[in-house]
């Protein structure tokens, strides 16, 4: 199922490619590091482009430790969709504030892996570049 939904992720058809994408939130429950390879084609497809949101909502849902890719999910928005996401007129606006929630999240569950560094990179570049609600999240985490 795994090998057709990679291939379905970059379909021409993009109704196609956004229904293969809607499979994520059948996982929600699931331990979503089995998922791991899924999850980077996802990232690396048409489909990501075309939608986001289905990814990041299932992470951002989860109630299990979130697998250190998580970070790479959110590496792939920032490259893709950065000057979209500092836009307020996107729904890449509501997303980034997400991928916010994510970084910090992936953070203080990874502290003690290679993870945390790459979380912390990742929440350095959100400052830089403006991107989501990066100071309020630090005041809160500070808390």
């Amino acid at each position: 199922c795994q090998n057709r939904l990679v291939s379905l992720f970059n379909d021409e058809d993009e109704a196609v490619r956004q229904e293969a994408a809607m499979a994520f939130r059948y996982l929600e429950h699931s331990d979503l590091e089995e998922y791991a390879d899924l999850i980077q084609a996802f990232c690396d497809s048409e489909a990501f482009c075309d939608d986001s949101f289905s990814i990041l909502n299932v992470l951002t849902e989860s109630v299990r430790r979130l697998p250190g890719m998580t970070c790479n999910v959110c590496e792939k928005f920032l490259e893709r969709f950065s000057d979209e996401a500092r836009d307020i007129r996107t729904s890449r606006m509501g997303d980034a504030y997400t991928v916010v929630t994510l970084l910090f999240r992936i953070y203080q569950q990874h502290q003690q892996d290679e993870w945390s560094a790459k979380a912390l990179n990742l929440i350095d570049r959100l400052c830089l570049e403006g991107i989501g609600n990066v100071d309020d999240t630090f005041q809160a985490f500070e808390r």
